[in-house]
């Protein structure tokens, strides 16, 4: 009985401590642009888009960048962003495709890419094709 209750205390313990760990942002399953996590992002600004494109409305794909790091809705981009705003982006073969500045807090780039491409950072679009996108970001 009293090994019962010692296992019962610490499986408690255990479950208040991921509580607390959830409830202060240091869960490593928070994708929020600064864990290392690749996943849904659940920040607390405004969340990022999919990223969409070629024969699709949508052709605008807004990133959260936190910390260097670039995300989509669900996807850290493999792109980084330097101490003066420079950003930079590549595909899976490492080819550079996007450049930017991200100046008072907005970003403008354009990237072309062929109609085929690698994947690009960590996302594909619907179509698995990528054309031409305008890029908008924010610091995080």
């Amino acid at each position: 009985m009293r090994h019962h209750l010692q296992r019962h205390l610490a499986v408690s313990l255990t479950i208040a401590a991921a509580a607390l760990a959830f409830a202060t942002g240091t869960s490593p399953a928070r994708a929020d642009g600064v864990s290392a996590y690749d996943g849904v992002y659940s920040g607390a600004a405004a969340p990022a888009m999919a990223i969409s494109g070629c024969g699709q409305r949508e052709t605008d794909i807004i990133i959260h960048v936190k910390n260097g790091q670039a995300w989509t809705h669900h996807h850290r981009l493999s792109g980084q962003v330097d101490a003066t705003g420079n950003l930079s982006m590549q595909d899976g073969s490492g080819t550079v495709q996007i450049t930017g500045q991200i100046a008072a807090n907005n970003l403008t780039a354009s990237e072309t890419a062929p109609e085929k491409p690698k994947k690009l950072g960590a996302a594909y679009n619907n179509n698995g094709t990528i054309c031409s996108y305008t890029i908008s970001a924010s610091r995080g």
